[in-house]
C-alpha cells in the first residue's frame, strides 16, 4: 500500500486539495487609526509562501504601521524610502500620514507590479513611487537615489522583514 491507495475497497485517501496553494491575489482592507488602506496581496497561509514571500501582509509590516499612526510627526512632510516594500503597505500608510515622497522598493518584478496596483489602488500617485532594488546592484541603488528630493538623501528609510 502506497500513500495514495487504501485498503478501504479501492477508495483513495488522498486529498489533492490539501496540497493546492492559493496562487491569485485577493483584495483586502487595511485600517489603522483613521489610515484606512486597499491592497492586492497573497494571502499568507500559501503554501508555497517562498515564491510569494515579497506579496504577502507580514504582522510586523501591521505593527510598523500602527507605529506610524501613534507617531506621525516622525513621516509628516518627509522624504521616505522603503525597502523591501512587498505589496507597499507601509509605505502607502505613511505617504496618507503625509510624508512628502515616499519611495519603495524590493528586488522583483512582481512585488513592484503589486506595489504599483497599490499606489493606484490609493491615490497615491503623487506621492508615492515603486522601483526594482537589488542589494548590491549599484545601478539600481543610483537610480533609486535619484529619486529623492534632495539630492539622494531620504529623511528616513524604513523597513521590515528585510532579509
Amino acid at each position: 500500500m502506497d500513500a495514495f491507495s487504501s485498503d478501504n475497497g479501492g477508495m483513495d485517501f488522498f486529498n489533492p486539495d490539501l496540497f493546492s496553494s492559493n496562487i491569485e491575489t485577493e483584495e483586502g482592507n487595511f485600517q489603522y487609526g483613521d489610515v484606512k488602506i486597499n491592497l492586492e496581496f497573497v494571502h499568507g497561509s500559501n503554501q508555497f509562501i517562498e515564491k510569494f514571500v515579497s506579496r504577502v501582509v507580514w504582522p510586523s509590516a501591521e505593527a510598523m504601521c500602527e507605529y506610524f499612526v501613534q507617531h506621525p510627526e516622525l513621516v509628516k512632510d518627509k522624504t521616505v524610502l522603503e525597502l523591501g516594500s512587498g505589496t507597499g503597505l507601509c509605505g502607502l500608510v505613511v505617504s496618507k500620514l503625509g510624508a512628502s515622497k515616499v519611495v519603495m522598493t524590493d528586488y522583483n518584478d512582481e512585488a513592484i507590479s503589486i506595489i504599483d496596483i497599490n499606489i493606484d489602488r490609493n491615490s497615491q500617485r503623487s506621492s508615492c513611487s515603486a522601483f526594482k532594488l537589488s542589494w548590491g546592484d549599484e545601478a539600481q541603488a543610483d537610480y533609486v537615489r535619484q529619486q529623492s528630493l534632495d539630492g539622494g538623501l531620504f529623511d528616513l528609510v524604513i523597513g521590515t522583514d528585510v532579509v
